[in-house]
């Protein structure tokens, strides 16, 4: 599903360079169903995290990507705090989908 949801990203219309970029680094990491935990964008989008952060919420305010509040870490050190929920992005197809190029129209075929 990452193949598609990139192919998508990288057809959609109406994104600067920027958002196109961040939203193919979070395609890249989104499973079957849409969902990705991005990890350092910056680094590999070559940007600062500020950057990743301005274009991030250009692409929620798109509704292209979801935040939703993901599962707690279940690896690494344990506290007697609750560990603060990670946050867990989704891709939004139906939106992206829409921002596709249109496929160009066929040619009306006279009748006789």
């Amino acid at each position: 599903m990452t193949i598609k949801h990139i192919a998508m990203a990288l057809d959609a219309e109406g994104l600067d360079g920027p958002e196109k970029l961040l939203l193919i680094a979070y395609c890249d990491r989104t499973d079957d169903h849409g969902y990705c935990w991005p990890g350092h964008l910056a680094d590999g989008c070559g940007t600062s995290i500020a950057k990743v952060k301005r274009v991030k919420a250009k692409l929620i305010k798109k509704k292209l990507i979801v935040c939703q509040q993901g599962p707690q870490p279940s690896s690494g050190p344990h506290q007697d705090d609750e560990p603060a929920p990670t946050e867990l992005y989704q891709t939004a197809v139906q939106p992206l989908r829409e921002r596709l190029c249109p496929p160009e129209p066929r040619p009306r075929q006279r009748r006789a």
